[in-house]
């Protein structure tokens, strides 16, 4: 195991420009029109959704928000574990993990 090292959420605007282009250009014709949540998300709240996140949504924004916890970074068994370290408050903190779960997906622009 590594020692924890600072690290900051940062995501590249080429990455952003890539996930804007294909939420932009998604071929909303593969998904079923029923006007209903039958074969999952409703198809016109997800366009909705995603017209809020081309149009509106300030990803700089919320990047800041997040980095104003304290995040790290340590290899566990040959696995960078990125996570936030922020100490309790109260006479009588209790430590608190929160985990998302254990798969990892790459984020790379293909």
């Amino acid at each position: 195991m590594s020692m924890p090292r600072p690290f900051k959420v940062s995501v590249p605007d080429e990455m952003l420009a890539w996930i804007r282009d294909r939420v932009s250009n998604y071929p909303w014709y593969e998904m079923p029109d029923d006007g209903g949540w039958g074969y999952g998300t409703n198809l016109d709240y997800m366009k909705e959704l995603c017209a809020y996140w081309i149009e509106e949504f300030d990803w700089r924004k919320q990047e800041a928000a997040i980095n104003r916890f304290s995040h790290f970074k340590a290899t566990v068994d040959g696995i960078d574990m990125h996570y936030v370290y922020e100490k309790g408050s109260g006479p009588a903190p209790m430590p608190l993990v929160i985990s998302h779960g254990w798969a990892r997906l790459d984020c790379r622009i293909p």
